[in-house]
């Protein structure tokens, strides 16, 4: 249920990630430079996770849940920390204006979109390595002690 939760939450996101610059209807001509270069670093970095995910060998159901989790966190704390200002904002004022809500779009979407990039950047798949299977490849090439494989020189030695 959680997996299944996690996905539409993160298929969410990306139908926002890729309408929300659109949502004037001029086309084009509504998109501004930093949609266009937050789409395109969005597609290259998702293209990255999988083709690493690929090139280590992760299953691919395994590389969209962990995908669709990264999104999901992310969007949940996105959306928490955006609620906790209005909250503020509603405490402080007593209403909320649309003025405000304008003013903290550019600002939120700015900082939810770096988020998301810098956690699929970061939480991209990595080579499965584990320290029994380091530690098994060091004690098959030297079978001395450690003490005996220790090389050290001294002011007399030299």
């Amino acid at each position: 249920m959680a997996t299944i939760f996690s996905i539409l939450i993160a298929l969410s996101f990306i139908a926002l990630f890729f309408t929300e610059p659109f949502e004037y209807d001029d086309g084009l001509f509504d998109v501004d430079r930093f949609e266009i270069i937050s789409i395109i670093l969005f597609v290259i970095l998702t293209w990255r996770f999988f083709k690493k995910a690929k090139v280590y060998e992760f299953k691919i159901w395994y590389s969209i849940k962990r995908y669709a989790l990264i999104l999901t966190l992310n969007t949940l704390i996105s959306l928490a920390i955006m609620g906790f200002i209005l909250i503020i904002k509603l405490d402080q004022t007593g209403t909320l204006t649309m003025s405000f809500l304008d003013e903290i779009n550019d600002i939120s979407l700015f900082f939810w979109f770096i988020s998301i990039f810098i956690t699929i950047y970061s939480f991209t798949p990595l080579p499965k390595t584990t320290i029994t299977a380091c530690h098994k490849k060091s004690n098959t090439q030297d079978k001395k002690s450690p003490i005996e494989n220790t090389n050290i020189t001294t002011n007399e030695d030299n």
